[in-house]
Order: C-alpha cells, then structure tokens, then sequence
C-alpha cells in the first residue's frame, strides 16, 4: 500500500519548492542586475570615449571588481547595442553623401554613430579601402543608416587656426 504524505500546510511538494525560490531572486536575475549596475559606466568608457574592449574590461575591472568571461562581454554589448563597427554597406552610404554633400552644396559633413562621432580618418581610410573597385556604387538618396546621424560641423569644430586665416580676409577687398 502506497504511503501518503502529509503536509502540514496542506501543500504539494511542488508548491512548496516554488514558494521558496519566488522570494530569492534568480541567479540570471542577479548577474543581470550586477551589468546594469555598469551599463552606464561601460557606455561612457567604451562608446562615447572609444575605448577598446580590452581597456574596458580593465577599467572596469580595476574600478569597481566587476569581472565576466569576455564573450558575456560580448553577448552584452550586443544586447545592449553598444555597437561601433559598421556594416559595408552603411559606410558606403555614409561616403555617398558626405560627396553629394560637398559636390552640390559644398558643405563639409560630421557623422554620427549613436552619441560618437566617426572620425574623418575612419571614412577617408574606407574610401582608399573599398570604393575604388566601383562595381556597385550607392546611391546618395539611400536611406541613412538606423543609428547615423549627420550635420553640417559648427564653426568650433574647425581647426583654430582656420578661424585666424578667415579673420585675416578683408571682405570688402576689391578682386
């Protein structure tokens, strides 16, 4: 004859076991909660300072004793969408209307990835690299990439001494 348990609050076993665990957070729920702790500090280290991963995770590391494997690392980034490399495609896009922008209205052109701004050298080094082939050219009127910005740089972003050779013009010189 099989023997019957009883219990004393009148519970399953299996009621039981959850009504333990639901009041001690998961051990995902946790780790989660130590990266968020970080989020904002690896965003500022990684993206907007443009640090490596490498030199991230030693920061990191070195500040505040947080340490994951570097493909959770990784994994994170992703989730987050920290993301600095752009696709082919996107850069092309970029070159295309950065030239349309100098060609017909000559205006010089800042872009954005996110909150950073991709360094003049990162799209000179890609045009040298992989728009002289010209088999597939990119039309100027794609849509800009999801997450790129753009605009014509203020004068502060000009080099000083640009701004001493146009102060030194006389506008009212007769040519």
């Amino acid at each position: 004859m099989p023997r019957s348990t009883v219990y004393a609050d009148s519970q399953s076993p299996e009621s039981a076991t959850s009504s333990r665990t639901s009041s001690r957070p998961s051990t995902r729920a946790k780790n989660d909660q130590k990266w968020d702790q970080q989020k904002n500090e690896i965003y500022r280290f990684y993206i907007e300072e443009d640090n490596t991963l490498d030199a991230t995770i030693q920061m990191i590391e070195a500040t505040s004793g947080f340490k994951a494997s570097p493909r959770k690392w990784k994994m994170k980034l992703k989730e987050w969408r920290f993301e600095k490399n752009l696709s082919k495609h996107d850069m092309e896009i970029i070159v295309a209307k950065a030239r349309k922008r100098a060609r017909d209205e000559s205006k010089d052109t800042v872009f954005f990835y996110g909150a950073t701004q991709i360094r003049p050298e990162r799209i000179e080094n890609f045009k040298k690299r992989k728009t002289g082939s010209g088999k597939h050219v990119v039309s100027s009127r794609a849509d800009t990439p999801e997450n790129v910005t753009y605009r014509t740089p203020s004068p502060e972003c000009y080099p000083s001494n640009l701004a001493d050779d146009l102060s030194s013009i006389d506008l009212n010189q007769n040519m």
